[in-house]
This record gives C-alpha cells, structure tokens and sequence, in this order.
C-alpha cells in the first residue's frame, strides 16, 4: 500500500484547525497515544475527548505549517505556528507515528523554544 503521509498530515492540521472531531476520528488508530506538554491520552476515545475539550476551550485555532520532516519506518515531525482566538501563536513540534494502514498511532507535541 503506497500511502501520502504529507498528504495525511496535512489533513490532520485542516481538520484540526476546523475543530473537525469527526475527520480527525477516522485517522486515529484504536491504540493511539497522545503526549504533549500538558496531557498524555492513551486510546482513541480518550484521545479524542481531550481533542475535544480542546475544541470547547476555544472558538478559533489557526495552524500554519512551517516545515515537516521524514523519520524512518512511518515516523514524522512537523514545525508548526498555532494561534488560539487570534492571540500570539506558538510554535510547536509535533511527531507522529503511523501504522501500516496509515493510522495515526502516536502525536507527541513538543513546545519550541527558541534560544536565541
């Protein structure tokens, strides 16, 4: 099976950005594992409530992709810009992990820190 990972990844971002539980649904595996600065969900449910509480806590959530990056065996990270209501963005780095099917098995969310 020949999967677009960018492709997929960057409907990850429209739907998210669209606040769009449905879509982001369907791309999650039943096993995914979400960590970021301030959580870990483990589970597609789970998963998705905490994407869904996200959600309710604001009205808009803009993402501008910055650069993404290849890992080895189905693995990528992205440099992302994210605004929350139209306030200042964040910038953060996101790794994913796929599975086989082309399911996303793991999102880990690094805030980037810039030291100069």
């Amino acid at each position: 099976m020949n999967i677009d990972y960018r492709n997929l990844l960057r409907q990850y971002f429209q739907f998210f950005s669209a606040k769009d539980s449905t879509s982001l649904a369907k791309m999650f595996a039943k096993d995914i594992v979400l960590m970021d600065w301030d959580i870990r969900s483990v589970g597609k449910d789970n998963v998705l409530n905490e994407v869904m509480r996200i959600f309710a806590s604001v009205d808009t959530i803009d993402i501008t992709l910055i650069s993404f990056f290849i890992g080895l065996h189905n693995t990528f990270a992205a440099h992302i810009s994210i605004s929350l209501d139209g306030k200042e963005a964040i910038h953060v780095i996101d790794t994913f992990e796929f599975n086989h099917g082309g399911k996303i098995l793991m999102i880990n969310a690094f805030k980037y820190i810039d030291f100069l």
